[in-house]
């Protein structure tokens, strides 16, 4: 059909099969190159055929290279066609990709959903076992470590040859909200910080840069298990290596020293206490992430000495914190734009002053820590009994829950 179409369009012109140059008047030629191409100088008048070398071309050779010619456009249609479905897919998944990473977590491309960025987890001698959406994983602690060394090495690439901000000792950011704040773009895990003025006695950190817009330094796991009471205050810090790995399989806390450092950086700075479950009473054993803030902050107040006794914090009738907290279902209070979020109204109690002797020194302590039931019962991170007894947090004493706790 083809060939006919063209015996009929040439058959309109008279056809010259004779091998002569297109002249200086235009005549029009039609040529293969030395690549086999089709050219085509096309104008008024006659139509001449041929090779680029002279010898004259047939009408079937000219109909199977217009075949060929047709035959390669349809194949680029194709591909381009495909190109575009592509970057239709690929900009699909950016937009949700970008949903998904305004609250805080990540995009699943396989079931088109949004999951938690960092799965909370809990240990259970050297298995952990955690929870994304509402599938169940288990992985062991030597791969989170690794995972957790691997992030650290990407900052560390990202960097390049010129050290930046937080990623070696001798060029520590003051805290990890300092370090997000001069690079938007790095990643959650280790970094070097110090509170000196002149970057002295820096140490290492585990950074949380996603999270409620990241800048978020780990000071305290508190893990629930009857476990000796010094684990309660451990004033000279415990067990600071697993904070690195983000471990929550044992209780672990920077000194006294460091975490009031971390706080007293800035007057506005926030505690944020995420626990991975609290009391059944309150209907379900989800999550929970409270944020409490020092209102009328003064440079003496203790936030060490504060998560274990509640008092610290000051009067909340007088305006002097305040306090709310997110779980699934609720909407989330914390603004990191502002860094704030609006306060509930609540108060944290008490429990009355309980005494804990640690290596023969007597410490105040609240009976029970912070949150001090603040929203509803059993909503703190630690309960002493008789002495020094301690009991699991949160009511859930058969529960292997823990919480950590955050300092911005």
């Amino acid at each position: 059909m083809k060939r006919l179409l063209l015996i009929l369009f040439l058959q309109a012109f008279f056809i010259d099969m004779n091998s002569h140059p297109a002249d200086s008047n235009g005549e029009p030629e039609l040529s293969v190159d030395d690549q086999g191409n089709l050219i085509i100088n096309a104008g008024m008048g006659l139509i001449t055929m041929k090779y680029a070398g002279g010898t004259t071309a047939t009408m079937d050779q000219v109909a199977a290279k217009l075949d060929e010619l047709t035959q390669s456009n349809n194949d680029l249609r194709e591909k381009l066609s495909h190109a575009q479905n592509a970057s239709q897919i690929l900009y699909n998944t950016l937009q949700r990709f970008i949903a998904c990473q305004a609250t805080s977590q990540g995009y699943n491309t396989s079931t088109d959903e949004c999951l938690p960025l960092v799965p909370q987890c809990s240990r259970e001698g050297e298995t952990l076992e955690f929870h994304g959406g509402l599938n169940r994983y288990i992985c062991s602690s030597f791969l989170l470590d690794t995972i957790n060394n691997m992030k650290t090495s990407i900052n560390m690439m990202l960097a390049g040859t010129t050290s930046t901000i937080g990623d070696v000792s001798s060029s520590p950011g003051r805290t990890c909200r300092d370090i997000k704040e001069v690079r938007p773009r790095a990643l959650s895990g280790v970094y070097w910080i110090s509170q000196s003025t002149n970057g002295s006695n820096p140490y290492r950190v585990y950074c949380d840069m996603l999270t409620d817009g990241g800048g978020w330094t780990l000071v305290t796991v508190v893990k629930a298990t009857r476990a000796n009471p010094e684990k309660k205050y451990p004033i000279n810090g415990m067990n600071e290596d697993k904070l690195l790995a983000d471990r929550t399989d044992e209780w672990a806390s920077l000194s006294k020293a460091k975490l009031n450092s971390i706080f007293d950086a800035r007057n506005d700075s926030i505690m944020r206490v995420y626990a991975s479950a609290f009391h059944v009473a309150a209907g379900n054993r989800l999550p929970r992430t409270y944020y409490i803030r020092k209102l009328k902050y003064r440079q003496q107040f203790d936030a060490f000495v504060s998560i274990r006794f509640v008092p610290e914090w000051g009067d909340k009738t007088k305006g002097e914190y305040k306090i709310n907290y997110d779980r699934k279902g609720r909407v989330h209070p914390y603004n990191p734009d502002a860094h704030d979020f609006p306060d509930s109204g609540r108060t944290m109690k008490h429990w009355e002053d309980h005494a804990v002797t640690i290596s023969g020194k007597r410490y105040l302590t609240s009976r029970h820590g912070i949150v001090g039931d603040a929203f509803s019962s059993c909503e703190w991170l630690f309960q002493f009994q008789t002495g020094d007894t301690a009991t699991a947090m949160n009511c859930l004493s058969t529960q292997e829950v823990f919480a950590k706790i955050w300092i911005k």
